[in-house]
């Protein structure tokens, strides 16, 4: 924004002594422009420092449009006038003549059509106000102390007008381009909660409400990692009408029915004049294009100066409107590709809302777990919570109303869940593994049958120790005993492991539950609430569309998270099972010593263990920064699309043994250290017992770092990861 629109103001400025001093530096000489306050304080006597600028500072105007900018001081001036004094030059200014006037009396106009309801009205004010601005107020121009704060109200009412054309926007229907205008702001404001809100709102009103529910945890993020401090009240009020779908946030308000109607009855009377053959009415005729403005000032300046004194002047104007031409055009093209892009919706293979609300579930988990170890299965509301939050669907397809859910944010969920309780984060990744391999890997007559419901089907079993299968015309018919079930009591199907009778092919199959039968024995030290009990079949036929192969990695239905396959999908889960469980523990184990601080011969005084503490606080995070790290780097090569190579599958099973056996070891420095709060029944003895049971899966034993080493150190050339071991490949 320039300060003084009309360049006339100065007239010819001349070098002269003043009284006050020496003579003033010529630094443009009879060409010199000079800049006015804001228009409260228009009428301040500028002196020469401020008039004529130091050495070397650029004048506002370009050279050619100064030479002959006004006309000689005899003949009779309109507008800007200058008042001279003896310290210097008094600019006096309409308020019709400074950018920032007109700024300000174009909001105050918006705001009242606004508040009468006139919403389309007040739109136009407002984007009449932000096209005024070309960039930051009086750039290249030497400010003093007092002009700072002026500027700082210009540059926070700017960005209130921005949030206000948005919300409007919104308002009359023009979501992309509420959604786009917002995108763009928040690249530069990335902290501003208003822009949040508006952004969250248009996406909730343009049917997008998983989008909204990602953009508000992609700003808490921003807050929580720059700032340290959540999201304030009005943005988490925000998140919890979208969640609650709220009906007033998608209503159709008047303003926009308002809106809606005038465009067509708009359309029709340009039909209707169209097919008359009558031009439409003057209101809605198209503005001059800018070199029609150029003619008519041309016209105008011709009369009142003639024309050799115009010309020059104006050919400058031309050029600048013709330049203002071809910029809005770019920037129109350019607006209409952004808005294109932020229209589609949103990737949410990387979405953290999952995370979010298996974080929600926190208190509830800790409220059951004594009450689901007694029952030996998860209560009935936390199988209803699972269900509720839709995490069950965290690895089912997109296609089948799952969230497919990347690795990374996959191991956030499991953590969070193993955070509040470990039985219960087991129980879930256990099933989000099943119902996401049934739904990505078996024939279209199953996912049909399973997936046709309103809520994701539980499926549980055992998928490591196999059965045995014998193949005949349609499926094949299984038989066998498996244990480790663990869900199995929530579930309505059951996932198995066979291997065929005559080619040796690994299997899963997908049978209902009622055609196994259950064998009640879990009866072990930690892991309880699990209910992982044992099952036998004898002899039932599975369909062929009801099974799939065991070492599978390519989805007729899903994207790159199904390359994995089901063992990596299940290294996922064990790996944030471990990290919720270990940081669980230290957390409380630094709470009791807080508990206990001040009582003599307690932890909070003991050197021993501020030592030890440290130290498996280091191990506990490095392990944990392997896992994210390794995962990162998996989901990389995945999304790039290729394969995971053999180096890369092994860090994958190393991190996860590693992050087991440093979360047993942080066990085992609590229950150390915990006295008797550790041996009594009670938050850290279960959590003891289930870290303990959680390091005896297959997953973590010794052979797995066998293999591991042997890859790692060059001596298994050739050979690959097969499941969880290393195998020539022929």
């Amino acid at each position: 924004m320039c300060g003084v629109s009309d360049p006339r103001a100065t007239g010819g400025l001349r070098r002269r002594r003043y009284p006050a001093g020496p003579r003033a530096p010529a630094t443009g000489g009879a060409r010199r422009v000079a800049v006015a306050r804001q228009p409260d304080r228009h009428c301040r006597p500028a002196g020469r420092g401020e008039l004529a600028g130091p050495p070397g500072v650029r004048s506002l105007e370009p050279a050619h449009s100064r030479r002959r900018v006004t006309p000689p001081a005899r003949r009779r001036r309109r507008g800007p006038s200058r008042d001279h004094r003896a310290s210097g030059y008094r600019l006096v200014v309409d308020r019709g003549e400074l950018d920032a006037s007109v700024f300000e009396e174009l909001c105050e106009r918006g705001e009242a059509a606004q508040r009468a309801g006139a919403s389309r009205n007040a739109l136009d004010c407002y984007l009449q106000a932000r096209d005024l601005w070309r960039g930051p107020p009086l750039e290249g121009v030497p400010l003093g102390l007092a002009l700072q704060g002026d500027l700082a109200r210009l540059g926070e009412r700017r960005l209130t007008l921005e949030e206000q054309c948005a919300s409007l926007r919104s308002t009359l229907g023009e979501h992309e381009r509420a959604i786009a205008d917002l995108r763009d702001l928040l690249v530069a404001h990335p902290l501003r909660e208003p822009l949040w809100a508006a952004l969250l709102h248009a996406l909730y009103r343009m049917g997008r409400q998983a989008d909204a529910l990602a953009g508000y945890q992609e700003a808490r993020h921003r807050l929580v990692d720059e700032l340290g401090i959540e999201p304030g009240p009005e943005l988490q009020r925000l998140e919890q009408r979208i969640l609650a779908q709220d009906p007033s946030l998608a209503a159709c308000g008047a303003a926009e029915r308002d809106a809606r109607a005038a465009a067509a009855r708009g359309r029709t009377a340009d039909t209707g004049a169209a097919r008359a053959g009558r031009r439409p009415p003057a209101t809605q005729r198209p503005k001059a294009a800018p070199s029609s403005r150029w003619f008519a000032r041309v016209t105008l300046s011709r009369a009142r100066f003639g024309h050799r004194q115009c010309t020059r002047r104006y050919v400058f104007y031309f050029a600048y409107d013709l330049i203002g031409l071809m910029t809005t055009r770019a920037r129109r093209e350019n607006r209409t590709m952004a808005e294109a892009i932020l229209a589609q919706p949103i990737d949410t293979t990387a979405t953290p809302d999952l995370v979010d609300r298996a974080r929600r579930l926190r208190p509830l988990l800790d409220e059951h777990a004594e009450a689901s170890e007694r029952l030996g299965e998860l209560t009935g509301e936390i199988d209803a919570a699972l269900h509720d939050a839709w995490l069950y669907g965290m690895w089912v397809p997109r296609s089948l109303g799952g969230a497919e859910l990347d690795p990374v944010s996959s191991l956030r969920v499991v953590e969070a869940l193993a955070y509040g309780q470990p039985s219960a984060a087991w129980v879930h990744m256990a099933a989000a593994l099943a119902i996401g391999t049934a739904g990505s890997y078996l024939g279209d007559e199953a996912v049909d049958e399973l997936f046709s419901g309103d809520r994701f089907p539980v499926i549980a079993g055992q998928g490591t120790r196999p059965g045995s299968a014998r193949p005949r015309d349609g499926g094949h018919d299984i038989s066998g005993s498996w244990s480790f079930a663990s869900g199995i009591k929530h579930s309505t199907y059951i996932h198995t492991a066979v291997v065929t009778e005559d080619t040796g092919e690994f299997r899963i199959c997908v049978v209902p539950l009622g055609q196994a039968t259950l064998i009640d024995n879990w009866d072990v030290l930690g892991l309880v609430a699990t209910g992982s009990i044992d099952y036998t079949m004898d002899d039932v036929f599975v369909p062929e569309a009801w099974s799939h192969e065991g070492l599978i990695e390519e989805s007729p239905r899903g994207g790159d998270l199904y390359r994995l396959g089901i063992i990596h999908l299940a290294l996922i889960g064990h790996s944030g099972w471990a990290l919720g469980t270990g940081r669980r523990i230290l957390d409380e184990l630094a709470a009791m010593a807080r508990t206990k601080a001040g009582r003599p011969g307690q932890l909070a005084d003991s050197e021993t263990f501020h030592i030890g503490f440290a130290d498996v606080e280091g191990k506990f995070r490095a392990a944990s920064a392997f896992v994210f790290e390794a995962w990162h780097d998996a989901w990389d090569t995945l999304t790039a699309g290729s394969w995971l190579s053999v180096r890369q599958r092994t860090l994958l099973r190393i991190a996860l043994t590693n992050a087991t056996w440093t979360a047993h070891e942080v066990a085992q420095f609590a229950y150390r250290n915990g006295g008797t709060t550790a041996l009594r029944s009670g938050t850290m003895q279960r959590l003891f017992r289930d870290m303990h049971a959680g390091t005896q899966h297959i997953t973590s034993a010794n052979g797995v770092l066998r293999a591991a080493g042997q890859e790692l150190a060059g001596l298994a050339p050739g050979k690959e990861w097969v499941f969880l071991g290393l195998e020539d490949i022929g």
